[in-house]
């Protein structure tokens, strides 16, 4: 895991654990920490593709046609 993801995840981790850690158990923690790795790292990932500012979203064209 890049430094970058971990001091991210940790961040929003420590976020969470402030707000929500009375309501949750010990196992509960550990699978949202699990989670917001794993959410820092997809993230990393997203940003790391670059894009032209020309560049616009996919979309995937489905014609109505009525009947059918």
């Amino acid at each position: 895991m890049a430094k970058n993801t971990r001091s991210e995840s940790t961040i929003l981790f420590k976020m969470i654990q402030e707000e929500y850690g009375k309501y949750l158990t010990t196992a509960e923690l550990k699978e949202v920490h699990e989670e917001v790795e794993d959410l820092a790292n997809n993230s990393m990932s997203l940003r790391a593709v670059k894009l032209a500012n020309n560049v616009e979203p996919f979309i995937v064209f489905k014609p109505y046609r009525r009947g059918k």
